[in-house]
């Protein structure tokens, strides 16, 4: 096989990895069968606290952090390579993986936090402003979907901005599509209301 096939495997494995399922199974409760039914931190969190939503952010957004740093390594000694093309698969690798695991049979999380790994490594001061953004928005309004959709409706303009060049900006707008596809229910309960907080 060839290296860039098996990076690319390596991505969607790993963003298969179900890890708020396997944290509440170790705590005795099956995700999928309460709350939204959603298999990511906030659900989970709903469950059992904040600290669990601390922990399992982080291990998503590590799958996500991961893959990228490895694509950067492989173009860096493979010059012939289309560095871009590599990052950005990568990147939509673990992000499918997380959203669709083959381990849950497609049904995974809406990909807020290996998103947000994956651009701390791709691309890092534009990541942070819209993590910042998220920050403040759920400080205030303690909904994790209004911070998750403004920062990821955010970020082509961040990128934009902060002179990321065409590829990223095009490619920061794909993302902000997907993670407001990933979001259609919890846009209809903003929209009308009824989106719970977080405490």
């Amino acid at each position: 096989m060839k290296p860039t096939f098996l990076l690319l495997l390596f991505s969607y494995l790993l963003g298969s990895i179900p890890t708020a399922y396997i944290y509440c199974r170790l705590r005795g409760k099956d995700i999928r069968k309460e709350g939204s039914g959603n298999v990511g931190a906030t659900n989970a969190a709903r469950l059992f606290g904040k600290t669990a939503f601390g922990i399992i952010f982080f291990f998503d957004a590590l799958k996500g952090f991961v893959p990228v740093c490895f694509a950067k390594v492989y173009t860096s000694n493979t010059p012939e390579l289309s560095s871009d093309l590599l990052l950005f698969s990568s990147f939509a690798a673990v992000l499918i993986g997380h959203i669709f695991p083959v381990f849950l049979r497609g049904k995974g999380g809406k990909g807020v936090a290996t998103s947000m790994g994956g651009l701390l490594a791709l691309m890092p001061l534009g990541s942070l402003c819209a993590l910042s953004l998220f920050g403040i928005l759920f400080y205030w309004k303690r909904k994790v979907s209004l911070g998750s959709l403004s920062a990821a409706l955010t970020l082509p303009l961040f990128s934009k901005i902060l002179g990321y060049s065409t590829s990223y900006i095009y490619f920061s707008i794909a993302l902000a599509l997907l993670i407001v596809y990933t979001h259609h229910s919890n846009i209809r309960r903003l929209l009308s209301g009824t989106e719970p907080k977080m405490k």
